[in-house]
Parts: C-alpha cells; structure tokens; sequence
C-alpha cells in the first residue's frame, strides 16, 4: 500500500510519518499496487495516541475510489481540537 501526499504543508517520510500543520485541510490518497480499489471496497483510515487507544481523534471511511484510488479528506475541524502531540494512524 502507497501513502502519498497531497498537501504542501503535509510530509509523510519515508517510514511513513505524516507531519502536519493542525488546523488544515489536508488529503492523502491511498493507492494498493497490487489490487487497484474498486466498487464494493472500503477503505478505513483512522488517528489515536496508540493502538490500544479506543479514543479515535480522526476517522474516515472511503468507498469511492478515482483510478483505483482513495482519497482520504482532513478538514481544518479534525485537527483544530488536538494536542500538539504525537499520533499513530493505520489505514486499513
């Protein structure tokens, strides 16, 4: 699975830690090189402080894909209310 990104002020490194600005609008589209995205897919990208955090600070459910492609949304209101702080985030 590829994570790029969308968002000039939005940096996801070569480990894949996304970097950005609170308060933006970002996007990320999420692509899989194998098995192209297709109707009847779902595509769930989801922000906690952990992984055994039930809190989910950010979710987002995806099931319209463009060329086999989701594109995950971040509006300036998901991340207006966070802590400057580190978050893990899975896509699944």
């Amino acid at each position: 699975m590829a994570v790029k990104k969308a968002g000039e002020k939005m940096r996801i490194g070569i480990d894949n830690h996304i970097k950005m600005t609170r308060g933006d609008s970002e996007a990320i589209t999420v692509s899989c090189e194998q098995q192209p995205f297709e109707t009847g897919d779902k595509v769930t990208f989801t922000v906690r402080k952990s992984k055994k955090d039930p809190t989910k600070f950010i979710q987002r459910d995806v099931e319209k894909f463009t060329d086999g492609k989701a594109l995950i949304a971040i509006e300036p209101s998901d991340t207006a209310g966070m802590e400057f702080d580190n978050y893990i985030y899975d896509i699944h």
